[in-house]
């Protein structure tokens, strides 16, 4: 069950993180931010995403890739139970 909620929402927590870290000013319309999700339901918010939370754990490097790491706000449980990725993370 947990993995199907996982491929869900994974579209969708990608597509915030990527709309977070793009230049506002190229983003920001009169109707707000719109992308379209894997599933082709087309996503609309007021303004660019401020804040990301992961619900997979390997997303959490491509949030540190993109050097969105600090409007990262939430993280997968499993990142805490691994000991040599907390490690890392924990800054």
């Amino acid at each position: 069950m947990k993995i199907r909620i996982y491929t869900l929402l994974l579209p969708l927590v990608l597509l915030v993180c990527l709309q977070a870290c793009q230049n506002q000013q190229s983003n920001a319309s009169k109707n707000g931010v719109k992308a379209m999700d894997s599933r082709g339901k087309e996503i609309t918010l007021e303004r660019p995403a401020q804040r990301v939370v992961v619900l997979y754990p390997s997303l959490v490097d491509e949030v540190y890739m993109l050097q969105a790491s600090d409007r990262l706000v939430g993280i997968p449980e499993q990142v805490y139970q691994m000991e040599d990725t907390y490690a890392f993370y924990r800054n």
